[in-house]
């Protein structure tokens, strides 16, 4: 018995020297070895990459390029033979960092080696840009000494034009390390690339001033560098002024609103697309107004108004709103102060985010009147619109009127809810909360009947394509139709109406029947 086990044990042992050893055929069960030695070298716009390799059983070799050390982002890959030890990666740009990794490839793809990684980082002894040195056609370039050599010339790069001219940097230049960049463009964007000889020393991108890029108040000479100056250096009243350009005021936090204000385009010039977190309104504001703007909003909502505490006209006219993570208006449930009358005219709602709340979302307060018109909605929402039952809708001014508006694509874009209507206020016999008219809307994202506790009338209008009895569920309905509108390129958001009945009813948002 004992020999026996002991034959057992020895069969074992033996076993497993045999699988650990480099197998022949075509069951191999080991990896070829990994090239060794990386080594990077920037020229210009050519990274050159070579490595050593002491095996003889690779049939090539795999290199990549990438922007970041996770090779998220690949610029290029080149398949190499078996005895090529180098490669150029061309045309890469004026890149600040680089990172590449090279592996052996087998005939047999279980057994490649594995990546060896190198990255590079060239040299950079540009500074920044002050803004005090920075115009519309003009710019300061100032740099810290290199590591070696001397500087001799700068390239400058019009990323728009795709249009570069070179510098020759004087004994004056080289000595107050500095040099002034004539002949730019307002908004232009530039690259920046210094040299020592052929050896590039640092690449810095910048862009000149835009023209269009100014806040006023009423138009004065004063013109405030962000939209939170503004609107803290301005009266009760008061109208903002923004010009044409792109804004990003997204790291100074939420623009509060604590007065009565406008904030509306330049007359007659591009409309200003503006980033920003949420204008929250506090306190006595008794009107605000967003005119002829773009915003991208960076939180929940663009405007929060759960901080009123009293009366308030909120309005929304020829603008194009996008981005926020929930939705347009907010009064959470301890607004209970707030007291909004909210407008809506001519504007475009799309592609915002549906997680936290509902588009259009009153919890708690009064909402004294709401007229929603000529306008579309698309791609957005979890519910779209919504009133808690502790809301007062007084009704003094009339329903709350949804009329000439497209709904495309929107309700439950989260994959949770998907309701249209959602308001949960009590009944009241013979009072109409709520009417929706004249309206076009289409391929309900996802299916939810409404949540409808008053009366809300749902006339005139053109329901299409996914769920589309569930728009009026809950309501008192009335000349229905259910045809095709015929929109131009629905995927591309171009809503305009083919259907000459649709068309013929003035149905949805006028801008789409011309």
């Amino acid at each position: 018995m004992k020999l026996t086990y002991k034959i057992f044990m020895a069969f074992i042992l033996l076993s497993g020297f045999v699988a650990c050893k480099k197998a022949k055929g075509p069951d191999m069960n080991y990896y070829i070895a990994s090239p060794q030695n990386l080594k990077l070298n920037a020229v210009k716009t050519t990274l050159h990459a070579t490595w050593e390799y002491s095996g003889n059983e690779n049939s090539g070799f795999l290199a990549q390029v990438a922007a970041d050390a996770n090779f998220t982002t690949i610029l290029k890959t080149d398949t190499l033979g078996s005895t090529v030890t180098a490669v150029d990666f061309t045309n890469l740009g004026y890149f600040s960092e680089a990172y590449v990794r090279v592996k052996a490839l087998s005939s047999n793809i279980v057994l490649h080696s594995g990546f060896i990684n190198a990255s590079i980082k060239p040299e950079s002894i540009l500074k920044t840009v002050l803004k005090s040195e920075l115009t519309a056609t003009s710019a300061v370039l100032r740099w810290n000494a290199p590591s070696s050599g001397t500087v001799t010339s700068v390239l400058i790069i019009d990323n728009l034009k795709k249009t570069e001219r070179t510098i020759q940097l004087s004994a004056q230049n080289v000595s107050s390390q500095s040099v002034s960049i004539d002949g730019l463009e307002s908004a232009g964007n530039y690259t920046a690339v210094i040299f020592a000889g052929e050896d590039r020393k640092g690449v810095l991108t910048f862009s000149a001033v835009d023209l269009r890029m100014s806040i006023t108040i009423e138009g004065s000479s004063v013109i405030y560098e962000t939209l939170h100056a503004a609107v803290a250096a301005a009266a009760s009243g008061s109208t903002i002024n923004v010009g044409g350009a792109k804004y990003d005021f997204n790291s100074l936090g939420t623009i509060e609103i604590t007065k009565a204000l406008t904030i509306r385009a330049v007359q007659g010039g591009a409309i200003p697309e503006i980033s920003a977190q949420a204008f929250n309104l506090v306190g006595n504001v008794a009107s605000f107004k967003l005119s002829g703007i773009k915003v991208s909003g960076s939180s929940l909502y663009i405007i929060v108004a759960t901080g009123l505490t009293s009366a308030c006209n909120v309005t929304i006219e020829n603008c194009d709103m996008t981005k926020a993570t929930a939705g347009l208006i907010y009064v959470a449930a301890t607004g209970t102060a707030a007291n909004v009358n909210f407008t809506v005219d001519n504007s475009i709602f799309h592609e915002f985010g549906a997680t936290g709340g509902d588009f259009i979302d009153f919890r708690a307060g009064v909402l004294s009147g709401t007229k929603i018109t000529n306008s579309t909605f698309y791609k957005l929402a979890r519910d779209f619109f919504r009133i808690e039952s502790i809301v007062s809708l007084p009704g003094s001014n009339g329903p709350v009127l949804i009329e000439n508006c497209t709904f495309d694509n929107i309700c439950g874009v989260d994959g949770t809810q998907g309701r249209f209507l959602y308001p949960r206020i009590a009944k009241v016999t013979g009072v109409t909360a709520m009417k929706i008219n004249k309206c076009i809307l289409t391929n309900k994202f996802r299916t939810q009947t409404n949540g409808v506790t008053p009366t809300v009338e749902f006339t005139n209008n053109n329901v299409f394509g996914n769920y589309s009895t569930e728009w009026a569920s809950g309501t008192v309905s009335s000349g229905v139709t259910t045809l095709d509108p015929q929109y131009t390129d629905a995927a591309k958001f171009n809503f305009t109406v083919g259907n000459a009945t649709i068309k013929a009813a003035g149905l949805g948002d006028p801008r789409w029947l011309k």
